[in-house]
């Protein structure tokens, strides 16, 4: 992976556990060493009501970053069961079978988004993936799927980043 001289070591740690395309990687450094150069450089922050360096920043960076790199798993705060298996087998590949151990019908008749996503967190732990949330303020959620044995990894880096985002505990 090439990267500037002037990506923190953290960094490119992260950005091959999560895979991040090259340049994703850079306009993450970016925001992490001069938000307001990155703020001038993404003027589709706009959208999401940014125009100059704010709290959350690295976190919008992150989720950006994730996105433009197909790694994004972005629900909106009212998501149905059928947009979480999509946005999954995106990121992972479509697969029925993975569905197959998991009362689809059940997490259906769920109200509680967190909750739901508590079942699914856990399904998808058992098949060799945790939840990490990236702290977005907003009306949605916004999450990593990261293989279980990089998980730990990918906790400590976030914070030795200063990215508010970590393993999903449901709160």
């Amino acid at each position: 992976m090439t990267t500037s001289t002037d990506t923190p070591p953290a960094l490119v740690d992260l950005a091959q556990l999560i895979e991040l395309a090259p340049a994703e990687i850079a306009g993450l450094a970016l925001a992490l060493r001069d938000p307001a150069q990155y703020v001038q450089s993404h003027p589709r922050l706009e959208d999401r009501g940014v125009t100059e360096p704010c709290d959350g920043l690295a976190e919008i960076a992150l989720s950006d970053a994730l996105d433009a790199s197909g790694r994004l798993l972005n629900l909106d705060w009212k998501f149905e069961v059928d947009d979480f298996k999509a946005s999954v087998d995106l990121i992972l590949g479509s697969d029925e079978e993975r569905w197959d151990d998991l009362d689809l019908e059940e997490l259906e008749d769920e109200e509680d988004a967190m909750a739901m996503l508590e079942t699914f967190d856990e399904f998808l732990y058992g098949q060799g993936y945790s939840l990490h949330q990236i702290a977005i303020d907003g009306d949605c959620y916004e999450f990593m799927l990261i293989p279980n044995p990089h998980s730990k990894r990918v906790d400590t880096l976030l914070t030795k980043l200063g990215l508010d985002a970590g393993r999903f505990t449901g709160e």
